[in-house]
């Protein structure tokens, strides 16, 4: 059983989660929204990363739990878990470990008209019509095209249609746009991820506006599930500029132009859905036309629909190709976060690390503090300038999990750290060279400050079973860390994943090798992550 998504509802007692049971049906669990958190305690049962006593305390009431936790802040006293959504919790308490099942998904890709006066229509001004909905239900291989035919074409039907356009797709008519938008709103009742080619910023949010000013005021809430929030809009940055994203609900919205980039290794020199469809599906390049797509809708109604239907035909392509949502899915569930945070840097690995303390290690995690909280900041990456010109002898070496195993073979783990030395880089040197140069060591625990001939350090650090890495910080390397024990889990698994897939291969059996190949390479993106 596979869920769809999670959302905490408005008065934020209740997690609902919308899963497809054994039977492929969608339906909607509830659960009371967990409250709690945990705080030091040295009669406590639980455990943190530290091997800490920590003890758990819940609360009845939303309320309850913000006015404990900003007390517990305001004294000082340290927190884990409290910053965990209760969403996240209940993904993690009743779905981790779960067979994953399929999801229902559906490419779809919209046409607007225009007032040629006016100029080309927008989400800031949707004044202009959706002449054309092409979908293509991944779940049930079938294409549908919703289109309302031009005011010179009045009384064009089904019966019109083309053979070779009839074979490729439904064709349905619509007598007007309310109408297209209520066909569109009840083939999409089943699916639960909608995906288009740069569908976050126009498809998803135009056919929201429209269809609140066609159908009625707030409409546009049926691209989300029955009975979860509203949609809203965010604001995004994207090419530097910040562009209104709308946000919906139950219903999961993934934009395929970003999971390519997001999951395709090399980069592409143009992302336009014609340029990737040439490169990557050859045998359906996108339709051309002459003229205007204003033109092309008048003149050539037949054309216009080969056109849109062309474009779900694409996406699918890439999907059936690539299955890059079918891995996004598998990511999100082995690690209970939701879809689309794949498309994110952070969550779903946050998520793995925390399912591996509770799950293998049975200890709970720390509250996040974020660097302006600490009065911190984040050092950045150590970049070395390029020497220009012309070399000869060069080489290219690729290693392989390069960060992961840096972060393995220093042990890098917060709950390893012993300390900072103050000389940072000139400190790794001066142990290395095992010189007579004082160095001043900062004690993570206490904050004292040691200073001593770096020789003397060398001998400590040995001595100890300590780590010193290029910035100068130096971790315990008695005990392994939490982040390298996920790492080193990870490491294992993809080599067994790549083991299974050569066998497969080997046995000439195509499906499990394409499972295969796919889970080594969840496993490559998580490393990576």
């Amino acid at each position: 059983m596979s869920y769809v998504s999670a959302i905490l509802t408005e008065n934020r007692k209740k997690v609902k989660v919308w899963v497809r049971d054994k039977e492929g049906d969608r339906v909607v669990q509830e659960f009371d929204a967990p409250y709690y958190f945990y705080i030091p305690n040295d009669d406590g049962t639980e455990r943190d990363i530290d091997n800490n006593p920590i003890t758990r305390l819940d609360f009845q009431k939303p309320s309850d739990f913000f006015d404990a936790r900003k007390k517990y802040q305001a004294n000082d006293i340290k927190l884990y878990e409290s910053d965990i959504q209760p969403h996240y919790k209940v993904l993690s308490e009743h779905f981790f470990g779960r067979d994953i099942s399929q999801l229902h998904v559906t490419f779809f890709d919209i046409e607007v008209d225009y007032d040629k006066n006016i100029g080309f229509s927008n989400t800031e001004n949707p004044y202009a019509p959706i002449n054309s909905i092409a979908l293509h239900h991944h779940h049930t291989k079938e294409t549908i095209v919703i289109a309302v035919a031009p005011k010179n074409r009045a009384g064009f039907a089904e019966k019109d249609i083309p053979k070779d356009i009839s074979d490729a797709a439904v064709v349905i008519i619509c007598k007007d746009e309310k109408e297209l938008l209520q066909v569109f709103f009840k083939e999409i009742e089943d699916t639960d991820i909608i995906s288009g080619w740069n569908s976050e910023f126009f498809d998803v949010p135009y056919i929201y506006e429209r269809a609140n000013r066609v159908m009625f005021k707030g409409a546009g809430n049926k691209l989300c599930f029955d009975n979860s929030k509203a949609p809203y809009y965010r604001e995004v940055e994207k090419f530097g500029n910040l562009q209104k994203a709308l946000v919906i609900f139950g219903r999961v919205h993934l934009d395929y132009l970003d999971i390519y980039k997001n999951f395709e290794m090399a980069m592409k020199p143009s992302y336009k859905l014609e340029h990737v469809a040439d490169d990557e599906l050859p045998h359906l390049p996108k339709l051309s036309y002459s003229g205007s797509l204003y033109d092309l809708y008048r003149d050539d109604f037949e054309q216009f629909l080969r056109y849109n239907i062309r474009d779900t035909e694409i996406l699918n392509g890439l999907e059936v190709k690539k299955k890059y949502i079918e891995l996004a899915i598998q990511m999100s569930h082995m690690e209970t976060s939701q879809v689309a945070d794949v498309l994110g840097t952070i969550k779903v690995a946050e998520c793995a690390l925390i399912n591996f303390c509770h799950y293998t290690e049975g200890v709970r995690v720390a509250d996040h503090k974020a660097p302006e909280s600490t009065g911190k900041k984040y050092d950045g990456a150590t970049v070395i300038e390029p020497v220009i010109g012309m070399h000869e002898y060069t080489a290219s070496v690729d290693l392989q999990s390069l960060y992961p195993g840096v972060m393995r073979s220093l042990n890098i783990s917060p709950e390893m750290i012993m300390g900072q030395f103050a000389e940072r880089g000139v400190a790794f040197a001066f142990i290395r060279d095992k010189v007579d140069t004082k160095v001043t060591f900062i004690v993570e625990a206490s904050g004292e400050v040691i200073s001593a001939p770096a020789k003397q350090w060398h001998r400590i650090l040995v001595k100890n079973g300590w780590a010193i890495s290029g910035l100068g910080t130096v971790f315990d390397l008695t005990k392994e860390g939490v982040i390298p024990a996920v790492l080193t889990k990870w490491f294992a698994e993809r080599k067994e994943y790549k083991k299974k897939l050569w066998e497969a291969k080997q046995a000439g059996d195509d499906a499990m090798a394409a499972h295969w190949d796919r889970m080594q390479y969840i496993k490559k993106i998580q490393l990576n992550s």
